[in-house]
């Protein structure tokens, strides 16, 4: 009977081993992470939608407006149902500010088709990453541990033995943990997959005259700012050398009341002298 369950056991394992191999053989040939650059994605999209393929932008951009390049990028992005992932704006009269947007991979040529509407498209550049392999070992690999969770679910339901029973609960723990994990990195996939990744930089080309009066005021601020800095080190300075000077006012100290002390003593000394001397010739 013991035997009987540990082949029983062992056929489950076996399955999931031979499962993974053929879903390894009958992956697509393609090369893992193979990268190409491309122009636009016209039918490409439509034609490979059984790969797994993400895209990635970048594109720099001149204008004369920051305000309202910005504005537009905003509203474009909202439209083909993107969002922002990181945005750089130090002000609109900045010289550059940069986004990295995330734009539905279905919009994204139409996205690419406002890029004009900006400002003077500089630069733009488009590179497509296929990631069908490594998703489709994911998915394998998740199926077959998924398998195992679910065999050893049927045998904790028809086992007696308490302890048996832990051991298939103990491994159905660490095969979750490890199936998580799998999840995760599934998702991130399908995240890169569904949107497109736009590294978006807008250059400030408009050129700004300072007056006579801006100029004073920048002036008259720039040297308050050097005294205010100026004071501010010195208060720091203090700050972080009190210990020392404490220590060095100490020691000064301390010299200057043995060095008093070293005087007096030496003048009554000189007095002491003074008056044997007189006492002598009385």
């Amino acid at each position: 009977m013991k035997k009987l369950k540990k082949f029983l056991f062992v056929i489950p394992f076996l399955f999931i081993l031979i499962f993974i191999a053929s879903c390894s053989d009958n992956s697509p040939s393609t090369q893992n992470g193979a990268t190409g650059e491309m122009e636009t994605i016209t039918d490409l999209y439509d034609s490979t939608s059984n790969r797994k393929i993400y895209y990635t932008v970048n594109c720099s951009i001149n204008t004369d407006n920051m305000t309202v390049s910005i504005s537009k990028v905003k509203t474009a992005t909202n439209l083909n149902g993107g969002y922002f992932e990181n945005s750089e704006i130090n002000g609109t009269n900045s010289n550059r500010v940069s986004f990295t947007i995330r734009v539905k991979t279905e919009n994204l040529n139409a996205f690419l088709e406002e890029l004009s509407d900006f400002g003077e498209v500089t630069s733009q550049t488009m590179k497509s990453t296929d990631i069908t392999s490594q998703y489709n070992n994911v998915e394998a690999t998740i199926m077959a541990y998924e398998t195992e969770v679910s065999i050893l679910q049927t045998c904790i339901a028809a086992e007696v033995d308490p302890a048996k029973v832990i051991e298939y609960s103990k491994r159905i723990a660490e095969l979750n943990i490890i199936l998580n994990q799998y999840y995760r990195q599934l998702n991130n996939y399908d995240s890169l997959i569904e949107y497109s990744t736009i590294y978006l930089y807008l250059y400030n080309t408009q050129t700004t005259s300072t007056g006579f009066g801006e100029k004073v005021k920048d002036a008259f601020n720039g040297s308050i700012a050097g005294i205010t800095g100026f004071f501010q080190f010195i208060l720091l300075a203090i700050i972080y050398t009190w210990p020392f000077l404490l220590i060095i006012g100490g020691v000064v100290t301390g010299l200057l009341i043995y060095s008093k002390k070293k005087k007096q003593k030496r003048h009554e000394e000189i007095e002491k002298i003074k008056r044997n001397k007189e006492k002598e010739q009385i």
